[in-house]
C-alpha cells in the first residue's frame, strides 16, 4: 500500500480542437490546444528501486497549442 507521499488530489487535463474542411474534402485546417489550463500534476509516480525511500515520476505536459493544415490530392 503506497504511503501518503504517493497520494495526489484528482485533476483533469482539458484539450480542444476546432476546424473547418472544404466540401470537396481536399483540405482542412484545425486549431488545437492541449492542457488548456496548464494543470501541473504527476502523470506517473513510482518507487525508485535502486534507492529505497525515493520516488521518481513524470509531470503532465505543459500547455501547448497549434494549427494543423491537411491537404489531399
Amino acid at each position: 500500500m503506497p504511503g501518503p507521499v504517493y497520494v495526489q488530489d484528482p485533476y483533469a487535463v482539458v484539450g480542444a480542437r476546432i476546424g473547418a474542411e472544404t466540401t470537396a474534402r481536399n483540405w482542412k485546417v484545425e486549431l488545437w490546444a492541449r492542457n488548456i489550463f496548464n494543470q501541473r500534476a504527476w502523470s506517473l509516480l513510482n518507487a525508485t528501486t535502486l534507492q529505497p525511500g525515493s520516488i521518481s515520476g513524470y509531470v503532465t505536459d505543459p500547455r501547448s497549442w497549434g494549427v494543423t493544415v491537411t491537404a489531399a490530392w
